[in-house]
């Protein structure tokens, strides 16, 4: 007998989640876009959005939904190692993870990462360049040299950003086609679908 088989649809991202990714996607594309263009102040404020975006995920981390807290996608060197390799040489992986991957849980962890550089480099470039910003107080006597290198520190922080980026969206594509599921649709309506054999979830981490 080879048992029964069902599908599932569980929620797995709650309205922030949902909101902030879709949020952080806009607001890094204005301020990227504004920087390039050289429209100052719309630069600015959508970098100071972004803080306050960054800070609330930072939050929300600790305090919000299961699949939205830190610790449900903290995982080892080592698990995270076998994760990638297993997929890089085509083998298939008999967990499924209900949340975020450990490839996918490390590139949260590294995007945000980042991203704290990217907002203070960009506001100790306001600080050094414009002479005004919350940092101008402790950066006020920062020489020109410095300064210009503080902005190429941005500047380089915010292509590096683009690179993981493209680096998550391979990512989402490889483990959608892997599972046949679409992670994108996941991240607008926050459900998953999961298989059921025999009333138990088949190879789920949750």
């Amino acid at each position: 007998m080879t048992g029964t088989h069902k599908k599932i649809t569980i929620k797995v991202w709650d309205r922030f989640v949902r909101g902030h990714h879709w949020g952080l996607v806009g607001l890094f594309a204005t301020a990227y876009l504004s920087g390039s263009y050289g429209w100052g102040l719309t630069h600015e404020w959508a970098g100071y959005t972004l803080c306050v975006f960054l800070l609330a995920r930072i939050l929300w981390g600790f305090i919000g939904s299961e699949h939205a807290r830190f610790k449900n996608f903290l995982f080892s060197p080592k698990t995270k190692w076998h994760f990638l390799r297993n997929h890089l040489r085509g083998k298939h992986v008999p967990v499924r993870y209900v949340g975020h991957n450990p490839a996918g849980g490390a590139m949260v962890f590294l995007l945000i990462a980042t991203l704290l550089m990217l907002l203070m480099t960009g506001l100790a470039t306001l600080a050094t360049t414009d002479f005004w910003g919350p940092l101008w107080p402790f950066l006020r006597d920062v020489n020109d040299s410095l300064a210009r290198q503080i902005r190429q520190w941005h500047e380089w922080l915010a292509n590096g950003i683009l690179v993981l980026v493209g680096l998550h969206l391979a990512g989402v594509v490889f483990t959608s086609l892997i599972h046949k599921e679409n992670l994108v649709r996941a991240m607008i309506t926050g459900k998953k679908t999961i298989r059921i054999h025999n009333n138990q979830e088949e190879g789920i981490h949750t």
